[in-house]
């Protein structure tokens, strides 16, 4: 996740990294976690996945090589901070590029 908050810091602004976890309280790094753990780890929980949702008391209480579940709530969160996330960024660039053209 740190790549894709400096890829995206270079292209628009030092700024637009502090959006990965202001935006809806920073549930896309939670989708990033629960999205690693899914496709590398056939969604049992590792200490990596772990760390990564440590802040997040709702999940707390996952223990190393449980399988991960979803609930409506939780998936909820992620879309919408995937979604808000996206249109920010979306926003800031077409402002960059608009910036850029004048």
């Amino acid at each position: 996740m740190e790549d894709i908050k400096t890829f995206y810091a270079a292209a628009l602004g030092p700024t637009v990294k502090s959006f990965f976890s202001d935006v809806e309280a920073g549930y896309i790094n939670v989708l990033f976690a629960f999205r690693n753990v899914l496709v590398h780890k056939r969604g049992r929980a590792d200490q990596t996945f772990r760390d990564q949702v440590a802040n997040y008391p709702e999940f707390g209480k996952i223990k190393l090589h449980q399988h991960i579940v979803l609930d409506g709530e939780n998936t909820r969160k992620m879309r919408d901070a995937a979604m808000i996330l996206g249109r920010k960024l979306v926003e800031l660039a077409d402002k960059e590029i608009r910036r850029q053209k004048t």
